[in-house]
């Protein structure tokens, strides 16, 4: 069975990919901080059986950190991903 899922982070289109965090499967969300405005992102998550094989990987979400009034009180951007 699913034993965790590996979360990767791009800031360059994609040229390079981050791991950020590994959570275990029974995680239904994960919010990723410290985010710059203004910014594309892309994102996909690589699935890990309990015995450490990779299995699979989710299609790659591509995101841009909006600028908005709020963010000049909280300038702290975060986006969550949701597992259904």
């Amino acid at each position: 069975g699913v034993g965790s899922f590996e979360i990767f982070l791009s800031a360059d289109h994609g040229t390079s990919y981050e791991s950020i965090a590994t959570v275990n499967a029974n995680t239904h969300s994960f919010t990723i901080e410290n985010l710059e405005n203004e910014t594309d992102y892309r994102v996909f998550v690589r699935v890990h059986n309990a015995d450490g094989t990779i299995t699979a990987s989710s299609n790659r979400i591509d995101f841009t950190m909006e600028a908005s009034a709020s963010d000049v009180l909280s300038p702290l951007s975060t986006t969550t991903i949701f597992k259904s």
